[in-house]
């Protein structure tokens, strides 16, 4: 009688071996880019939401800072500095108004303005700091306080404002490594804010009887 033959040849054992070697590193290969995909995903959502906590605030700043009238040189001068690409340091200084701030109706109308020297209106107000360090975007205001408002920063641009239109771009600028990657992934964001009280004042010259006064020139 023959012998019936049981198992696998070496060479069997070996391709079988090859390819189910084949298998798990595509598998492998496969769960890691999901995974760092994944991670990339997550890493870009926290960036946008930290630029986009920031965003707010900087643009309730900006739009609402204060816009002076220089009556002994007819002209009209921001509150607003701002700072070129900056990675640290100072961002940008104004005066805004102070988030605690309660206005009824009268006195809203006339910060709508943003440009007297009362001392009513100025009490309304206080000179606000943003900073850079380490990532870390923070508002300083000198009634209100300091506030954490964005994470992850690298940087932030708020031109120089000596030609200013009654527009300003603010580009922001967020970056981290995902978990298990090495290469910082970045998230940008670019916003246009009006500084409501010189937009005014530019599209409605004729009609705005307030700044025309506190400047003393009818034809201002």
């Amino acid at each position: 009688m023959k012998k019936s033959k049981l198992g696998f040849t070496i060479v069997e054992v070996s391709v079988a071996a090859l390819i189910m070697s084949i298998i798990g590193f595509a598998a492998f290969k496969l769960l890691s880019h999901a995974r760092a995909t994944s991670a990339r995903a997550e890493c870009r959502s926290a960036l946008r939401l930290s630029i986009q906590t920031a965003a707010r605030q900087i643009e309730r700043d900006i739009s609402s800072s204060r816009v002076l009238a220089d009556k002994a040189n007819k002209k009209f001068t921001m509150t607003l500095e701002g700072h070129n690409e900056v990675t640290g340091g100072t961002v940008a200084e104004m005066e805004a108004p102070i988030p605690s701030a309660k206005l009824d109706e009268s006195e809203s109308n006339k910060v709508a303005y943003f440009d007297s020297n009362e001392e009513s209106e100025k009490a309304l107000f206080e000179k606000v700091t943003y900073t850079l360090s380490g990532g870390v975007l923070k508002r300083s205001g000198e009634k209100s306080g300091t506030l954490k408002i964005g994470d992850k920063i690298k940087s932030v641009n708020i031109p120089d404002t000596a030609n200013y239109d009654g527009q300003i771009e603010v580009t922001i600028v967020a970056a981290a490594k995902p978990d298990g990657e090495k290469e910082e992934v970045e998230y940008q964001e670019k916003l246009v804010v009006s500084i409501r009280g010189m937009q005014h004042k530019i599209v409605n010259p004729e009609d705005d009887r307030n700044f025309k006064r506190r400047v003393g020139k009818s034809d201002y």
